[in-house]
């Protein structure tokens, strides 16, 4: 079985922060210099495409979000 990491986690990810960002009316370099994440990696991360877990991490401490994974039949 061929699991796509990045089609089931990481794109989803990404739409549910660029949905959070939207929600709180932030632009891109606004939430840059709020977090200290570089645009190229919030657009990334955004976009559903790899980044570094740190990133991820810090962006989701600035929300005050967690994640949550559930196993689904």
């Amino acid at each position: 079985m061929n699991i796509n990491i990045e089609k089931i986690i990481i794109r989803p990810l990404g739409f549910a922060l660029w949905q959070e960002r939207r929600k709180r009316g932030l632009r891109l370099s606004s939430l840059q210099k709020q977090t200290q994440i570089p645009i190229k990696l919030l657009d990334r991360m955004e976009l559903g495409k790899p980044v570094p877990p740190f990133a991820v991490k810090k962006l989701l401490l600035f929300y005050d979000k967690s994640i949550k994974i559930e196993l689904i039949d």
